[in-house]
């Protein structure tokens, strides 16, 4: 997995969302939609940019992303 897709803000029901060991770079803006997201796991990709987007994500109370060039 390179992407996640850009509509990714309509998911708004998610609350968790593992993504490990793929080959993200970016996040897309829209994440900061998915205010019901609890856990994100993200470890081991390649992401560079977009964790900002995590700041609005009130709900969120676990979040991993070692093993990225953040």
């Amino acid at each position: 997995l390179k992407a996640l897709p850009e509509n990714t803000g309509k998911w708004t029901r998610l609350r968790v969302l593992n993504a490990p060991e793929n080959r993200l770079e970016a996040l897309p803006a829209s994440m900061a939609q998915l205010r019901s997201l609890r856990r994100i796991d993200l470890r081991a990709n390649s992401i560079r940019r977009g964790a900002a987007h995590f700041a609005p994500l009130d709900s969120l109370t676990c979040l991993l992303l070692s093993g990225n060039p953040l």
